[in-house]
């Protein structure tokens, strides 16, 4: 059996072909202009650094960095969080057409990308003021990230008895089965 990648998984010219191919023109009557952007720009990126990378993430079971953060460089990361938060403001209706297309190029980086995004979803829904007054430093520009260590944020108050956290933190940090960096 050919283990070989096909030319539309590793060549963005090819990879954008298809894609376009695929298009539905009634579907895409109903996208706004600016979820027609996000199409575009999150294919594009997806076709360049993501799909390309695919297979070996998949080969080597290595974490998806690399995809995530050209799609946070990108200014995809908060693409459902208002613009004083550091995102861009866009619909749920945007996000599920990026994370369509970031499916089609690498399961391994859309799950992460959609896992950090259901993560916070919430918080964004359900935040009080008090959660909001939190200092968060943006990893990068158009993302707001909060990390906590040693207890759980619930309702905007560091919860220390909540050990949740902690034991993530501890299995990956001291489990040698687990790498998240990719190493």
């Amino acid at each position: 059996m050919n283990t070989e990648p096909l030319a539309l998984d590793i060549d963005p010219k090819a990879y954008l072909a298809v894609h376009e191919l695929l298009d539905e023109p009634a579907a895409d009557a109903a996208l706004t202009v600016r979820e027609l952007e996000v199409r575009a720009k999150t294919r594009e990126l997806v076709s360049r650094e993501i799909a390309p990378r695919a297979a070996l993430l998949d080969h080597t079971h290595q974490f998806a960095h690399e995809g995530v953060q050209a799609l946070t460089r990108a200014g995809l990361g908060g693409l459902v969080f208002p613009e004083h938060l550091g995102g861009t403001g866009d619909t749920n209706v945007a996000y599920a057409i990026a994370m369509e297309e970031i499916s089609a190029g690498c399961a391994a980086t859309s799950l992460v990308f959609m896992t950090q995004m259901h993560a916070a979803y919430p918080i964004l829904m359900a935040g009080t003021d008090a959660f909001d007054a939190l200092p968060f430093e943006p990893v990068q520009p158009g993302v707001v990230a909060a990390q906590v260590v040693g207890g759980a944020v619930e309702a905007g108050v560091l919860q220390p008895e909540l050990d949740v956290l902690r034991r993530v933190q501890h299995l990956a940090l001291h489990d040698p089965r687990v790498d998240f960096r990719g190493s």
